[in-house]
C-alpha cells in the first residue's frame, strides 16, 4: 500500500536530511568558560588554599594589579581572556573594583572581585 504524503505536507526526504543534519553537524558551543580547563584549574597543592585575607584586601586608586582568576570563588569573576593581564585600579564598585587596562591598542575596563586580584 502506497501512502500519499504530499496531501498532509510531510516530505520524508527533507525530514531525513534535517534529522541527520541535527545529529551529525551540531552547532559549536561558545560558553563563558570555554577552553579554560588548564587556565582556570588549580594544581593539587593550590587547592583549598583560599584565605579570608584575599577577600578583605583593599586597593586604592592607582594601584597596579595582576588579574588572576580563582576558580573556587565565582563572585566578581571576569572574562578568562583577561587572565594574567596587568592593570591599574580606578576605584571601588560595590564589593568589587574597576580596573583599567590595555588590551592590544584599546583601553578596557574590567570589574573584578579582590579574590581575583594580586598586587604588584
Amino acid at each position: 500500500m502506497v501512502r500519499n504524503t504530499a496531501r498532509i505536507g510531510f516530505n520524508t526526504q527533507s525530514f531525513k536530511y534535517l534529522f541527520l543534519k541535527s545529529i551529525l553537524m551540531s552547532q559549536r558551543k561558545y560558553g563563558y568558560r570555554r577552553k579554560t580547563r588548564d587556565k582556570i584549574s588549580k594544581s593539587i597543592r593550590e587547592k583549598s588554599k583560599f584565605t579570608v585575607t584575599k577577600l578583605l584586601e583593599s586597593y586604592k586608586a592607582g594601584d597596579r594589579v595582576v588579574l588572576k582568576l580563582d576558580s573556587s570563588f565565582h563572585t566578581g569573576m571576569f572574562l578568562p581572556r583577561f587572565h594574567g593581564k596587568v592593570g591599574t585600579v580606578q576605584g571601588p564598585r560595590g564589593k568589587c573594583y574597576t580596573i583599567q587596562m590595555m588590551d592590544g591598542n584599546k583601553e578596557k575596563t574590567v570589574v573584578a572581585h579582590p579574590a581575583h586580584l594580586r598586587r604588584i
